[in-house]
């Protein structure tokens, strides 16, 4: 435990910074009332920043009591990104302000959270960050990272609060368990230091690194303090296989090429690094790909394509290689035999055994292909632009028949509503038979 003079929680003045950008109404008006019902230390001040929201921020706080809304600065400005927002609210922090907090619009403080956060700070600690769940979730964030109190020492006082005791720079930059609705921190380490607006993703992590690296000393809460709303949300949503996760991964991408730009890591962090950019590289050639053969190439917003393709012209090569890629992982899925020994040999005896099959003469009710060359011939077939109806017809499936079945229509328009992969719904068509 570590001793020391504890300032009492309601002895210090905290900024709150609430960037504002929502579609659906009631959210700012009950996270804000989670500001005021803070117990045991209160905020001085609550600055929103209405980044052009289609819910104006006006219409909230009308609903809110008069004397809830004292505390409250509202400022309005023009869709210009929640970093700018947050840089907005933190250039018109009053100057008594001693420690900031950072809350997002569609979350909800718990009342022991800015108490728990001054106790820290309180001691001589710069920056605080607690535990949190979103909304629906089986566990907290601190469980999804594996983080509990054994990460630090605990504090004087009867709170759950720890002094951070490892490399907090690396764990961030790894898998952050840190939520930005979370943080307080002491405004003189942050002083000059503001959200990089170049980022849509990872602006905030970013903002923590350069706090760490300018000596902020860590302490964490291990109570759930913070409940994630489930309001707009660049990270939640997007579904595989969507321009929406192809352009998170491109923001993902630039994430982790600008830190090491921007701040000095470790070998280690290094080679981290390069294998996630590598990662995101694969899976955004991968998606690229799913979507020319799915949806077709007017689907694709190519300026995402193209930015990232001249931030990091590797990329290049990885998409020129996704349509392989995608086979060999297919071809991984085809048995216990073969996800044993994942070998060319495997894949070699798949084909030679295929193309045996295709050439002999089956016996009187036999098949000539198996189910496994089946699976095959789909994966294969998932890569080519061609619709469900026309390869059932080349194969001469009494699926698909003139006058008959038309049954690849009817797989598309009813699977594809349901997000099936491609090779999906190839299986469907050609496996049975």
């Amino acid at each position: 435990m570590v001793e020391g003079g504890l300032a009492g929680p309601g002895t210090h003045t905290i900024g709150v910074v609430v960037p504002y950008y929502q579609r659906s109404p009631g959210l700012l008006a009950r996270a804000v009332r989670s500001v005021i019902a803070q117990q045991g230390a209160s905020a001085t001040s609550i600055i929103i920043v209405d980044d052009g929201s289609p819910c104006p921020a006006r219409d909230e706080l009308a609903a809110l009591p008069e004397v809830s809304r004292a505390a409250v600065r509202l400022i309005t400005q023009a869709n210009a990104g929640v970093s700018a927002a947050r840089n907005r609210a933190l250039d018109a922090m009053p100057d008594n302000i001693e420690f900031i907090a950072f809350l997002d619009s569609d979350d909800i403080w718990y009342p022991n959270h800015l108490a728990n956060a001054c106790a820290a700070l309180g001691q001589g600690y710069d920056f605080y960050f607690a535990d949190h769940r979103r909304e629906g979730a089986a566990e907290s964030r601190f469980g999804e990272c594996g983080l509990n109190a054994t990460a630090g020492i605990r504090l004087s006082g009867d709170r759950n609060v720890y002094a951070y005791g490892g490399d907090l720079f690396s764990t961030i930059f790894r898998k952050s368990p840190v939520g930005t609705s979370t943080v307080v921190s002491r405004r003189d380490v942050s002083r000059g230091l503001r959200f990089n607006p170049a980022l849509p993703v990872g602006e905030d992590a970013l903002f923590w690194l350069s706090l760490i690296h300018r000596g902020a000393r860590a302490a964490f809460g291990t109570d759930e303090e913070v409940l994630y709303g489930r309001g707009v949300n660049i990270y939640a949503g997007p579904a595989w296989g969507s321009m929406e996760m192809l352009a998170l991964l491109a923001h993902l991408a630039e994430f982790h090429r600008i830190v090491p730009e921007l701040l000095p890591i470790s070998a280690d962090l290094k080679a981290s690094n390069s294998a996630w950019r590598s990662r995101i590289r694969s899976d955004f050639a991968a998606i690229l790909l799913h979507l020319a053969c799915s949806s077709g190439t007017g689907s694709i917003d190519w300026r995402v394509v193209w930015r990232y393709l001249c931030a990091e012209p590797r990329l290049a090569g990885d998409i020129v290689c996704a349509p392989a890629v995608a086979m060999l992982r297919k071809i991984r899925r085809f048995g216990p035999s073969f996800a044993a020994q994942p070998t060319p040999g495997c894949w070699r005896a798949s084909v030679l055994s295929l193309l045996r099959n295709l050439t002999r003469k089956p016996a009187p009710g036999e098949r000539r292909t198996t189910y496994r060359d089946r699976y095959v011939i789909a994966g294969f077939l998932s890569l080519l632009p061609l619709r469900l109806r026309t390869i059932l017809a080349l194969f001469g499936s009494d699926k698909q028949r003139p006058g008959e079945h038309s049954y690849g229509a009817t797989y598309e328009a009813i699977f594809r509503r349901f997000r099936y992969r491609r090779i999906k719904i190839l299986e469907i068509g050609l496996l049975g038979g």
